[in-house]
C-alpha cells in the first residue's frame, strides 16, 4: 500500500466515496464529488486517471470543474485503496479497460443518460478507456484525453524500477535527493508541474511501492493500442498533450489522432503536462462548442 502525506488528502475529504468490488476480482474506488452549483448544463464527468495519478495531482482542473459539473473520479487498480485481483498480478491497457466498463455498469452510468456524460482519462488509464469506448460501443457526449500514448515500451524504465525494489532502502534514502534534483531540473519549466511529479516520485520511492515492484512483472506494464477498437470510437474525441512535457511523444500522440475518426488535438503551450487549470478551460470551451451546433 503507498501512502502519502496528509496534505494530499484534502481533496479526497471532499468526496463521497464509494468502494467497487469488481465481478473480475478487482477492487477499485470511486470519488464522488457533486457539482457545487447545478443548472441545466450540469453533466456527469468522469475521470480515469494514470497510473500513480491521485485525484490531488488533478486538483486544480477537478476544482474548476466541478463548479458546475459532478464528476465521478475512478482510481485504477493499483491505487492506495484499491487493489489487484487476489492472487493475480495484472495491470495492462487490458485489464484496466475492463475495470473501466465493470465500473461504469457499477455506477449505473452505462445506458444511462450518456447524451449528458462526459469521459476524462489520462496517459495509461486514457489509452484503456478508448479502447473500452469502441470494443463495447460506449459513446459518451465528448471524452477528453490527457497525454495518451500509441505505444510504451520504456524497457530501460521498467528494468530500473525493478533495480530501485531491490537494492536497500537505506541507500534508496541516500540517492533520493539527488534523484529529486534531476526530476525537478527535468521539469524546470513548469513549476507547479514539477511540484506534482515530485510527489508522485515520493510515493514511488516508497517502501511499500518497493513490495509491490517486487511482486508484479507488470509494472509499467507494455502495451500497444488495439488500433481496430480506436477506428470504432463515434463520439468526439478530443486529445490533450503539453508541450513541455518530456515524459509523452507528441508524434505518437498524432498517430493516435490518425486512428480515430472525428479526433482532434489540441496543444498546452505553457505547460509542462495537462493536470491543471488549463485542461478545465479546455474542457470547457469544447463543451461550448458543442451546445451550439
Amino acid at each position: 500500500m503507498v501512502r502519502r502525506p496528509k496534505s494530499e488528502y484534502w481533496l479526497e475529504e471532499e468526496a463521497e466515496k464509494m468502494t467497487l468490488e469488481l465481478e473480475n476480482g478487482a477492487k477499485l474506488r470511486i470519488l464522488y464529488f457533486k457539482a457545487k452549483k447545478k443548472d441545466k448544463d450540469t453533466l456527469n464527468l468522469v475521470f480515469y486517471s494514470g497510473f500513480i495519478s491521485y485525484v490531488y495531482i488533478w486538483e486544480k482542473a477537478i476544482e474548476k470543474l466541478r463548479e458546475k459539473h459532478d464528476i465521478y473520479f475512478i482510481e485504477t487498480r493499483e491505487k492506495e485503496f484499491s487493489r489487484f485481483p487476489k492472487d493475480e498480478v495484472i495491470y495492462n491497457t487490458e485489464t484496466l479497460a475492463e475495470d473501466f466498463v465493470l465500473a461504469l455498469e457499477e455506477c449505473k452510468i452505462i445506458g444511462h443518460d450518456m447524451e449528458n456524460t462526459v469521459f476524462i482519462g489520462s496517459s495509461i488509464a486514457s489509452v484503456a478507456m478508448l479502447e473500452a469506448m469502441g470494443k463495447h460501443n460506449i459513446n459518451p457526449l465528448i471524452s477528453f484525453h490527457a497525454s495518451p500514448q500509441m505505444k510504451y515500451t520504456a524497457a530501460d524504465r521498467r528494468k530500473n524500477m525493478h533495480i530501485i525494489g531491490r537494492i536497500p532502502y537505506f541507500i534508496v534514502l541516500l540517492i533520493k535527493p539527488l534523484i529529486f534534483f534531476f526530476y525537478g531540473l527535468k521539469f524546470r519549466k513548469d513549476r507547479d508541474s514539477a511540484r506534482r511529479r515530485k510527489h508522485t516520485l515520493a510515493r514511488l520511492l516508497q517502501p511499500s511501492q518497493q513490495r509491490w515492484m517486487r511482486k508484479t512483472k507488470t509494472f509499467a506494464a507494455p502495451y500497444e493500442v488495439d488500433k481496430e477498437a480506436l477506428k470504432k470510437i463515434n463520439s468526439p474525441v478530443i486529445i490533450i498533450g503539453a508541450k513541455e512535457d518530456p515524459e509523452h511523444d507528441e508524434e505518437e500522440v498524432q498517430k493516435l489522432i490518425n486512428l480515430i475518426p472525428g479526433s482532434k488535438f489540441i496543444k498546452v503551450e505553457e505547460k509542462a503536462d495537462t493536470h491543471n487549470e488549463v485542461f478545465a478551460e479546455i474542457v470547457f470551451e469544447e463543451l461550448n462548442k458543442l451546445r451550439k451546433k
